[in-house]
């Protein structure tokens, strides 16, 4: 299923499983593009020449996937602290970051702030769903 905002812009599902595996799936023309990557922003992986070099596309991408390289292994507070590191903020057209999400995959709780408001992240378990 071609996923497009309400914008029209294209999506990308981000897919990880707990033993560091992890892709994203993206459309582009009608076609499913499936990338390997550790990480997902605003930015289509599957562009046309990039072929795994995704440096100097994003610098969000850039900062999140230079911080795993650095440390790959992160608690989920450091986790949310790098999903407010590279959160957006655009007032003059009120865009901004909605949520930022650390999902747990190994017994499928998720944490979660909305609207940018890091001091506050909900903690969600399979019993609250």
């Amino acid at each position: 299923y071609d996923i497009h905002t309400g914008h029209g812009f294209t999506q990308h599902l981000y897919i990880a499983d707990a033993n560091g595996g992890a892709k994203v799936v993206e459309w582009h023309k009608d076609e499913m593009k499936v990338v390997d990557s550790p990480v997902c922003t605003n930015f289509r992986l599957s562009a046309k020449g990039l072929q795994g070099d995704f440096s100097g596309q994003c610098e969000r991408f850039d900062l999140l996937d230079g911080s795993l390289k650095e440390q790959p292994e992160n608690t989920a507070e450091d986790c949310m602290e790098l999903l407010e590191a590279v959160k957006q903020e655009y007032p003059q057209t009120n865009t901004y970051t909605e949520w930022s999400v650390v999902f747990h995959l190994t017994d499928f709780t998720v944490d979660y702030a909305v609207n940018m408001d890091y001091d506050m992240v909900y903690h969600l378990t399979p019993k609250d769903f």
